[in-house]
């Protein structure tokens, strides 16, 4: 239990406080007691370590939600704790060949392999993952640009297992304290390294000025007033940050679903490219809007759209809509193949789910000045999922730029959980990140995950200038390359007959 404790508080629950390093060890206790444990007794002690440590680090996800979906947030936290757990789960399977030391180096490599499917998952969250923890450390995972954040994962179920080892292995408290000191000097030290190291050869090869507009709807707004309010405000917002802003931003960002309204409408239209005209920069901005899918019928996009100067006669704006949805609260998993299925059309007509993308597509944007950027823009709950940043940026991505809205749990901790998570994005794909919330923490990471600039209060708007890198990641190259490590490794300890069980007294 303090084991689980301890993990759950090493997610951040108050802002300013880093308990991060309590994750290098919590587990250490359960590993001692599942040594011990027969094969029934470890799946129930897995599953109680797992889902009291997600329970408390996303505490939000079960308590704080509106009631119309409590119920189905509940099933999709359930749905969580036991896809965490399976690594811990197949350990007495494990054990079965190996001795159980083995097993536990078997595990630095199953974890990490296990979230990369998880992650893949459509029916998943894509948000428990160990790494998540140390989002906060940016100076120890910056070798996710090599590894992804399945490496930060088998680092951290290392850092677990070496401690256990320098509590098992005995020797009085002043021995186990001197080989835990070493083990966390060498697990730190050597990230570290890599991350001063890449600190001194990563250079930027420009800025772009971006002005950032947060704002704080309610996320039950559906009345045409209500919309037609909150459109006026942020258009409020950005024209305060245009006349204020010296010099003048390149571009403007909105978050998700700041366009509520039809293109079609030629008064909303020509109320925003006139506003877009007025501040001489283009904008970057989320729209929910419906869009027909044949047959006469139409269903709701989440997309991501680019408003350019002088484009008042603009009827189609590029866009890019919305490819992983909330799992049965925004859209339907495995929606490309499921789609044309009669009873899948009628579930998602009922509950008025969105039509999901296909395509990962790069939204050219002309700046004030004329640069023309390569923008990817992911779009909330797809930062949780690294190869869709990956394989933006392997298509020549040079910025991303992340909309979300994140009103749905208030001011809580799940804010700095996010922006942390985002972080990680950054350094994986070596790109910065212009982070636009309704609700959440907007803020302008550079490519090293650190913030340049953080929206205050629950509206408003910075402007602040964004690096902008070249190149490309190994990872962003091979997203798919450490697990196929994990998994050759643990081919390699698996190999042999199985061990011959100790004989009984």
């Amino acid at each position: 239990m303090l084991g689980a404790l301890a993990y759950g508080l090493s997610w951040p629950l108050v802002d300013g406080v880093n308990l991060s390093p309590l994750a290098w060890g919590a587990f250490v206790p359960l590993f001692v007691a599942l040594e011990r444990d027969r094969a029934g007794v470890a799946v129930l002690r897995s599953l109680a370590f797992m889902g009291l440590a997600i329970m408390l680090m996303s505490w939000w996800w079960f308590v704080a939600v509106p009631p119309s979906v409590r119920v189905m947030t509940w099933v999709g936290g359930a749905h969580e704790i036991l896809l965490e757990s399976v690594p811990l789960l197949l350990l007495p399977l494990l054990r079965r060949r190996l001795p159980y030391r083995r097993a536990l180096w078997a595990l630095v490599a199953l974890w990490p392999l296990w979230e990369w499917f998880y992650n893949k998952w459509e029916p998943s969250m894509g948000y428990a993952l160990l790494a998540n923890s140390q989002a906060g450390n940016v100076a120890l995972v910056q070798y996710a640009d090599v590894t992804g954040v399945w490496g930060v994962t088998a680092w951290l179920v290392a850092f677990n297992v070496l401690l256990y080892r320098a509590v098992a292995d005995g020797g009085g408290l002043r021995v186990v304290g001197r080989r835990a000191a070493v083990v966390t000097l060498a697990m730190v030290a050597v990230p570290a390294s890599y991350g001063a190291v890449r600190g001194l050869t990563l250079r930027p090869v420009g800025t772009v000025r971006a002005t950032v507009v947060h704002t704080d709807v309610d996320p039950g707004t559906a009345e045409p007033d209500a919309r037609t309010r909150a459109l006026e405000r942020v258009v409020h917002l950005s024209d305060s940050a245009a006349y204020y802003g010296r010099p003048p931003a390149d571009l403007l960002v909105w978050p998700e679903g700041a366009l509520p309204f039809s293109w079609d409408d030629p008064v909303v239209r020509a109320f925003v490219t006139g506003a877009v005209d007025d501040w001489g920069a283009p904008l970057v901005a989320g729209q929910i809007t419906r869009l027909p899918t044949g047959g006469g019928d139409s269903a709701r996009v989440n997309r991501a759209v680019v408003v350019p100067i002088g484009g008042a006669g603009e009827r189609a704006m590029p866009a890019y809509a919305k490819r992983r949805a909330v799992p049965f609260f925004e859209g339907l998993p495995f929606d490309r193949h499921v789609r044309d299925w009669p009873r899948a059309r009628a579930f998602a007509r009922e509950r008025d789910l969105l039509a999901l993308g296909d395509e990962a597509t790069l939204l050219p944007v002309t700046t004030r000045t004329g640069r023309v950027l390569r923008v990817a823009t992911p779009i909330c709950h797809e930062q949780q999922f690294p190869a869709l940043w990956a394989g933006w940026t392997e298509a020549g991505a040079d910025v991303f730029v992340h909309l979300s809205f994140e009103s749905w749990f208030g001011d809580r901790s799940f804010q700095t959980q996010f922006l942390n998570i985002t972080r990680l994005r950054a350094i994986e794909n070596r790109r910065s990140v212009v982070r636009a919330s309704n609700g959440g923490r907007s803020a302008v990471l550079d490519a090293f995950g650190r913030s340049l600039a953080v929206g205050r209060g629950s509206e408003g708007a910075f402007t602040v200038g964004v690096p902008l890198y070249t190149g490309r990641s190994i990872y962003a190259r091979y997203p798919n390359g450490f697990a196929v490590l994990c998994a050759l490794v643990l081919a390699g300890l698996l190999v042999g007959p199985a061990r011959t069980p100790p004989p009984q007294r």
